[in-house]
């Protein structure tokens, strides 16, 4: 029996400085990625969440402090999600899984 190597896992990563997140839209190659949140904006404490269009929430998440980064792994199956913070409204990043 052949054990088949895991593709490694791709990386998107995303700036966010005060005016929102650069890259704002990102097309991984598959659902199974990691994010990695790179904070430059300055503000601490911040709260974001992604959520698919009708708005159910799938991931919360906190960084606190004005700078840092922050990863994490996901699974997600086809479709469109937004990943936003809380208080700027202005700051989201569009996540287009095909």
């Amino acid at each position: 029996r052949v054990q088949l190597p895991q593709d490694p896992m791709q990386e998107i990563s995303l700036i966010l400085s005060s005016s929102g997140f650069n890259p704002a839209e990102v097309r991984p190659q598959s659902g199974r990625f990691l994010l990695s949140i790179d904070n430059r904006s300055g503000s601490g404490d911040l709260v974001f969440k992604l959520s698919r269009p009708d708005g159910t929430l799938i991931r919360e998440l906190r960084m606190s402090g004005a700078g840092g980064d922050w990863t994490e792994a996901f699974d997600l199956s086809a479709g469109t999600y937004k990943l936003s913070e809380t208080n700027h409204t202005a700051w989201v990043c569009t996540i287009v899984v095909p």
